[in-house]
């Protein structure tokens, strides 16, 4: 049953002691928390054109990979300030514990085997870069959050598929209209989008590229409607870079 995130803010707070980072200004990340408490899921996917560039990286196919399904928090509704004195606007758990995928009550890593097992599944295959440390990564510190055994929790990639995927080929249709990195306003990516999403971008050279986008599902499956931003948010003209 999910738990609202004024209630689990309070019982967080006087029952467990958290290590709190923050990696981006207005993130609140709360590590070590119980496994399965969390409001909605982030389906994250990476543009990889601008994963290359700016990884160094050579031959990225045009195509959206899956990076991954991220348990997060709502926002309270009266938002707190962090030590830069920016807004709350990103707020998740992560390296869970008594996960049903570890065998300690602790946060737990999975073996190269189990990966290999997980990236071979049929299901999933297509959706997921072929890293075992991006898997490895993902199971640790999401995943281990998610309430669900490794297999499920990555599978859950594709449950959603059909939510995510056919939204994204209005973006196709435009990317595939040009044969070299071009510019466009965010305002026109986020017309071809459905409200559910987020934008990412990252600067490269200089340039704010498309990064990622996220689509944001509720416990049930369904839309969700937040004001959640992971990472650079994208405004005015940026960059989506085509490799050919």
């Amino acid at each position: 049953m999910a738990v609202s995130v004024n209630s689990l803010v309070t019982i967080l707070s006087l029952l467990f002691t958290f290590s709190v980072n923050a990696s981006d200004p207005g993130e609140k990340e709360e590590n070590h928390a119980p496994s399965g408490q969390f409001d909605f899921n982030v389906y994250a996917v990476t543009w990889q054109p601008t994963w290359c560039l700016k990884n160094g990286k050579d031959r990225c196919a045009n195509r959206f990979y899956v990076h991954g399904v991220w348990p997060y928090f709502n926002l309270p509704e009266e938002v707190t300030h962090n030590a830069m004195h920016s807004k709350l606007i990103n707020y998740h758990p992560s390296y869970c514990y008594n996960s049903p995928g570890c065998k300690s009550s602790q946060d737990c890593e999975i073996d190269d085997q189990q990966v290999l097992t997980v990236m071979d599944h049929p299901s999933i295959k297509d959706l997921y870069p072929q890293s075992i440390p991006l898997f490895k990564h993902e199971w640790h510190k999401h995943g281990t959050c998610s309430g669900l055994k490794p297999e499920n929790y990555f599978l859950q990639a594709d449950a959603y598929r059909k939510m995510v995927f056919p939204n994204l080929e209005p973006l196709y249709r435009l990317i595939d209209q040009h044969s070299a990195p071009f510019q466009v306003s965010t305002s026109y990516i986020e017309s071809l989008l459905p409200n559910n999403t987020g934008l990412r971008c990252t600067l490269v050279n200089g340039q704010a590229m498309l990064f990622e986008i996220f689509f944001f599902i509720d416990r049930l499956g369904n839309p969700h409607t937040t004001q959640t931003q992971i990472g650079m948010d994208c405004t005015g003209q940026v960059v989506i870079p085509v490799t050919h």
